[in-house]
């Protein structure tokens, strides 16, 4: 998950929708202005997806998740309707105790706003009353704190840690977990 720098300037407004497949113009903006910053927190994106004609066929796969309950993409918006950041409930697991991951992105010049935490409240809510969800999960690098601390302060636990290679070198993944009331 991308994190949020540790100095805070609140947002006024944040909302959650899910992706639509006209979004493949603004999201591939936003996806392109942000690529480096991204790609210091997360597995790059192949060449190829940045392709308005790929990015298009993608949302609409991802569309199509949504409607068959798999998976749920959604934009994070800010006060101008501008994509500032990006959530998603996936691995979507519905036995026992139905279940998700979520992650999340935010543009490098939102962080240090809250957006983050705000949006993780808004899909905590709707996984519990839309999606039907009882537990999500999230993960993010150890060298990612701003992240982290965005999960702990959601009242996510941690989990478990686990040691991944990236960008060649050994590092922790950690874990979390929070059940919905």
């Amino acid at each position: 998950m991308v994190g949020e720098s540790p100095t805070l300037r609140e947002v006024k407004f944040v909302s959650v929708r899910l992706l639509r497949v006209e979004d493949t113009d603004a999201v591939l903006n936003f996806e392109l202005e942000n690529r480096a910053w991204f790609e210091q927190w997360v597995p790059p994106r192949p060449d190829g997806y940045f392709s308005r004609e790929t990015l298009r066929k993608t949302n609409e796969s991802l569309v199509n998740e949504a409607k068959i309950e798999t998976a749920y993409m959604h934009l994070i918006l800010g006060e101008s309707s501008r994509i500032v950041g990006r959530i998603n409930l996936s691995n979507i697991q519905r036995e026992n105790f139905a279940s998700a991951d979520v992650g999340y992105r935010i543009a490098q010049t939102e962080t240090g706003r809250g957006i983050a935490r705000l949006a993780v409240g808004l899909i905590e809510g709707m996984a519990r009353s839309d999606y039907g969800l009882g537990r999500l999960y999230g993960s993010c690098l150890a060298t990612n704190p701003a992240s982290s601390a965005v999960l702990t302060n959601r009242g996510f636990i941690k989990d478990s840690e686990a040691e991944i290679t990236w960008n060649g070198v050994q590092v922790a993944m950690l874990r979390y977990r929070k059940s919905l009331p």
